[in-house]
């Protein structure tokens, strides 16, 4: 609404929060002269009638409550289809903001403390459960009183036997909450209590004691499982806190809800008590500090207005339509067993893509943040989704157990948590089965095809899935060493199971990569590769993955450009979420000249893999290829934000200077390109020769260096040279070695078209022809 509507009797002053579920004003009542909060649920609200009731119920437990430290509500109106709270007007900041400068003097967090437990304990008396307590729901006066905010997720059990009004804040078994602050018991499927208040608020005596929370800079799924299985480390051990705060805190954060405080009213007089220098005693202790937490849960939730910006959320995770699943934690730290949670993300990640209703990142970009500190809103921000999947992979003894939770991600809210076990010989069913909890979780609308596909994986020897695994996480290296041994793993996984239809794909992706990083010729490439494919795809017809390893081939090794199209396309009508199919779809439809088509797929490419080097980089050589030699360049500086130690990025970084005209940053970026291949004598003598002799004696160096390394019997595409000589004005050996490239059906020939580098060839008749035999003259 505009500044200064008039709703009812109140004009609107300010904005002062606003979220999907609701925007908040302070608002001038006329007839009072006097400030108030409005939180408006306006009719275009995205939760229909549901996000309507829960609204009517927040009011109902706000009405039942009344307390100097929850805000007061002072009326509940629909004025022109339009809901509405008005509630008391607190000024003040809130908790986190104070803390953001540090932690609080012990009197004054002992002094908040029961101001929190005496507020929580008036709330749990009329049945409400805040279950969101946190400093971002606590305000703090100018005269140092502390209110609650945010009832919105509150549990009311008066509600629960209301039929007509009792509405499910999340699906059966979910979880809300933010991670830090949820109980473990919460984690285990219990039901929110006055006691799961009162840990939440242990955590926020912590933060004001110490200045930090319990288990600081873990994701989320490690985070939840510390909270499940870890004691915190003692305040006392991070800051000077008395011995008597220090039990009251560590009494609220007990595992056990039945060691933890009887009630808010008990944690209220435990902090009294050590306000006055005693230590109280064990029972007394958990009651105590129990309280606090339910003060600080109730606080969190009463006064829902100011920072509704921050805490408007869905009430359920329906509606999600863009995921991450990050990389599966590793909780036995036993190095062998990182290419099992490494490939069980990974195709958990595949299982998920398959859903045309869900947008799915793909591995390469959620691999950045294994191990990383990253917080939940920055991934959610970098990645562009709305939930994440988080959790953790245990081989126990041939047992697996998958934990996995989703989380809204831009605030950092757990959803819902769900365990998985099964025996290693059924690792396939058991991802299918995390896969069609998540989807069943989000609501997402699957088509038969899809509800099949999870439901029903064909039986697969577990010994044969292993190898596979396996050989994808050597695969992902992109390294020759990796390359080598994800062949061996592959073969073997087929040797086992010879009708694995993905692992006969995997073996042929292994190949080709093989013959483009030059590591064999690519006649014998392309021979294994084409093979496994082709079966691939006669094992599976409706598997992605297979049209998307025979598009690969018939593309970069056959020079069939219609039929790499046509597989292309039959992998992404199986897949719309293959980031893979539309990357290397792009490559060839700008190899043929159809830029705007390749600017199409790779932007579809990046919406899946958006911290992918390669895809990144290839948008710059699409433009590059066009001739848009500034655009090219922004796309290699975005790609170089990400990796800088691409030999490729550098290569291609030296083709745009070049054409730019900048020669000397051009020889610079080749001579990079091959320290990095690990030949840091010729990135020096490249500069000597160039310093020297100008661009004409660097080319010559990189020559004879070429032409030498394939005298000694190791393969260097003969394109390579080519390149030099074309650079060098030498049209003739440029063609010379052009015609070997052909006979040795060099991949790089790809780019005979739509290279700039070989526009003075292009009025020669053999360039011509040989545009002709590679089919790109049409």
């Amino acid at each position: 609404m505009v500044i200064g509507t008039r709703i009812g009797p109140y004009r609107l002053v300010e904005e002062v929060g606003a979220g999907s579920m609701g925007v908040v004003y302070r608002a001038r009542d006329e007839r009072l002269q006097r400030d108030v909060a409005i939180k408006l649920l306006p009719p275009s609200s995205l939760h229909g009638e549901a996000a309507r009731r829960l609204f009517q119920r927040e009011a109902r437990a706000l009405s039942q409550l009344n307390h100097p430290g929850i805000a007061t509500i002072h009326d509940f109106r629909s004025e022109d289809g339009v809901d509405f709270l008005v509630m008391e007007y607190v000024a003040g900041e809130s908790l986190d903001q104070r803390l953001g400068h540090g932690p609080l003097p012990e009197a004054e967090t002992i002094a908040l403390g029961v101001q929190l437990a005496d507020g929580l304990a008036a709330a749990h008396r009329q049945g409400v459960i805040h279950r969101d307590m946190k400093p971002g729901n606590l305000r703090m006066t100018s005269d140092g009183r502390l209110k609650i905010l945010d009832f919105g997720l509150a549990r009311w059990a008066a509600a629960e036997t209301d039929s007509a009004s009792s509405v499910a804040v999340t699906a059966a078994g979910a979880l809300v909450g933010t991670p830090a602050y949820i109980a473990p018991e919460l984690l285990q499927g219990a039901v929110a209590s006055a006691q799961s208040d009162l840990y939440a608020a242990g955590v926020v005596l912590y933060e004001c004691a110490t200045g930090g929370r319990p288990f600081p800079g873990l994701p989320t799924g490690a985070l939840l499982e510390a909270i499940q299985h870890q004691t915190p480390p003692a305040p006392r051990s991070r800051a000077r806190v008395s011995p008597a705060l220090d039990a009251v805190i560590m009494r609220c954060l007990e595992r056990d809800p039945t060691h933890r405080y009887a009630s808010a009213d008990a944690l209220a007089a435990a902090l009294r008590e050590a306000g006055a220098g005693r230590v109280p005693p064990p029972a007394r202790r958990a009651r105590a500090i129990a309280i606090a937490a339910v003060c600080v849960a109730v606080a969190a939730g009463l006064t829902a207005v100011w920072w509704w910006s921050d805490q408007l959320r869905p009430a359920t995770a329906a509606g999600m339509r863009s995921l991450a699943v990050l990389p599966l934690g590793n909780p036995s730290n036993d190095p062998e067993q990182e290419y099992l949670a490494d490939g069980m993300t990974e195709e958990l990640i595949t299982q998920l893509s398959h859903i045309r209703a869900l947008r799915v990142i793909s591995l390469t970009s959620v691999m950045r943040y294994k191990h990383s500190r990253r917080s939940m809103p920055e991934i959610a921000r970098e990645l562009n989704v709305d939930g994440v999947i988080d959790g953790s992979l245990l081989n126990s003894h041939g047992r697996l157990r998958t934990t996995v939770h989703l989380i809204a991600a831009r605030r950092d809210e757990h959803l819902w948590s769900g365990e998985y076990t099964g025996d290693t010989t059924d690792a396939f069913a058991l991802q299918s089965r995390v896969a069609s909890a998540i989807a069943h979780e989000i609501q997402v609308r699957l088509s038969p095809a899809e509800r099949t596909r999870l439901q029903a994986p064909r039986p697969i020897d577990p010994l044969a899935y292993e190898f596979y695994l396996r050989g994808r996480y050597q695969w992902n290296r992109r390294t020759g060493a990796g390359l080598r041994l994800s062949v061996d793993y592959f073969e073997r996984a087929i040797r086992r199971d010879s009708l694995f239809a993905l692992a006969h794909a995997g073996l042929a992706d292994a190949w080709a990569e093989i013959g483009l990083y030059g590591l064999t010729t690519p006649r014998d490439a392309r021979a294994r590769a084409m093979r496994e494919a082709a079966l691939a795809v006669a094992l599976a017809p409706e598997l992605p993955e297979a049209h998307t390893s025979l598009a690969h081939v018939l593309h970069n090794f056959d020079w069939d450009w219609d039929g790499a199209d046509r597989e292309y396309a039959r992998a992404i009508a199986l897949n719309p979420g293959n980031a893979v199919a539309h990357h290397w779809r792009a490559h060839l439809l700008a190899q043929r000249g159809r830029f705007g088509a390749a600017r199409t797929e790779i932007r579809r490419a990046l919406r899946l893999d958006p911290l992918s080097v390669t895809i990144t980089l290839a948008s710059g050589s699409i433009e590059y290829f066009a001739r848009r030699y500034p655009a090219a360049l922004e796309g290699v500086e975005r790609a170089t934000e990400l990796d800088s130690t691409s030999a490729l990025l550098h290569r291609l970084r030296a083709g745009v200077l070049d054409r730019m005209g900048r020669e000397s940053e051009a020889v610079a970026e080749l001579g990079r390109s091959f320290a990095l291949q690990g030949h840091p004598e010729i990135e020096a003598a490249l500069g000597a020769a160039y310093a020297t002799g100008g661009m004409r004696a660097a080319l010559q160096l990189l020559v004879t260096g070429l032409v030498r390394k394939r005298a000694s019997g190791a393969y260097e595409p003969a394109e390579h040279i080519a390149e030099m000589y074309v650079r060098m004005g030498d049209t003739a050996k440029a063609l010379d070695w052009l015609e070997v490239a052909f006979r040795e059906h060099d991949t790089e020939l790809n780019r005979l078209r739509v290279d700039p580098l070989f526009d003075p060839l292009r009025s020669d008749p053999r360039f011509a022809n040989l545009l002709h035999r590679v089919r790109l003259d049409t």
